[in-house]
C-alpha cells in the first residue's frame, strides 16, 4: 500500500458518489463526496486504512489499502 503522512489524494474519481475511509479495525474514520480531491489525514494515528469508493447509486467501484505514517 502507498504510504502518506499528511494528505491522501485521488485522481480518477466518479463524477457522482462518495468515499469512506475505515481503519484496520473496521471503524469509519471519515466519509465525503468525490467533489473533493483528497482528505487531510495529518492528525490520524499511524496505521493501515482502507479507502472505499461508491457511485451515487451505492455501487462499490474502489477498494484500496493505504498506510498512514
Amino acid at each position: 500500500p502507498n504510504p502518506t503522512s499528511k494528505l491522501l489524494w485521488w485522481q480518477a474519481a466518479p463524477e457522482n458518489g462518495f468515499w469512506q475511509i475505515h481503519n484496520a479495525q473496521g471503524q469509519l474514520m471519515q466519509r465525503g463526496y468525490w467533489s473533493a480531491n483528497g482528505v487531510d489525514v495529518a492528525q490520524w494515528p499511524a496505521g493501515l486504512y482502507y479507502l472505499s469508493g461508491y457511485r451515487a447509486n451505492g455501487e462499490k467501484v474502489l477498494q484500496k489499502a493505504w498506510v498512514k505514517e
